[in-house]
C-alpha cells in the first residue's frame, strides 16, 4: 500500500509518495490537488510540490485529460523505463562489440600457440621460392 501524507490546505491536498510522479524541476513527488476554483470545482490536479514558490516548475496536469492507462505516474514511468530500456540496448550492443574484439584477440593467441613458428615457416618459404627463382633465373643465364 502506498504511504498517503493527508496536508491541511485551502485545495485539499493529498501527497502520496508511492504512486505520485515525480516533478521534473526536481523538488519531490508531485501533489495530488482537488480544485475549489469556480471555473474548475471537484477537479483533481497533479501539482508542483514547490509549496512555497523557491524555484518549482508549476507543472499542474488535470488527471481528468489524461486517460487512466497514460496517467502521469504511468506515463512519466513509462518514460523513465523506455529510457533505461534505450540505454540497456545501448550497453548490451557495446558489450556484444567489446565480446567479438576480445574473441578475435583470444583466437589469434591461440593461432599462434598452436603454430608458435607459423610466421617462421612463412618467411622460410618465401625465401626458398625467392631462392629457387633467382636460381632458375640464374641457370638459364648461363
Amino acid at each position: 500500500m502506498g504511504i498517503a501524507i493527508q496536508m491541511s490546505s485551502a485545495s485539499s491536498s493529498v501527497r502520496n509518495l508511492e504512486w505520485a510522479p515525480k516533478c521534473p524541476c526536481g523538488y519531490g513527488y508531485m501533489i495530488l490537488k482537488t480544485s475549489r476554483t469556480a471555473q474548475n470545482p471537484g477537479r483533481r490536479f497533479w501539482k508542483c510540490p514547490d509549496l512555497h514558490g523557491e524555484g518549482g516548475c508549476g507543472l499542474l496536469i488535470w488527471m481528468d485529460e489524461v486517460a487512466n492507462e497514460y496517467s502521469p505516474v504511468r506515463s512519466m514511468g513509462r518514460v523513465q523505463i523506455e529510457n533505461r530500456e534505450d540505454e540497456m540496448r545501448s550497453l548490451l550492443e557495446e558489450i556484444k562489440h567489446e565480446i567479438k574484439f576480445l574473441r578475435e584477440g583470444v583466437e589469434a593467441q591461440s593461432f599462434q600457440q598452436q603454430h608458435p613458428n607459423y610466421c617462421s615457416y612463412i618467411l622460410m618459404m618465401f625465401l626458398l621460392f625467392v631462392a629457387y627463382a633467382w636460381g632458375s633465373n640464374f641457370a638459364t643465364r648461363t
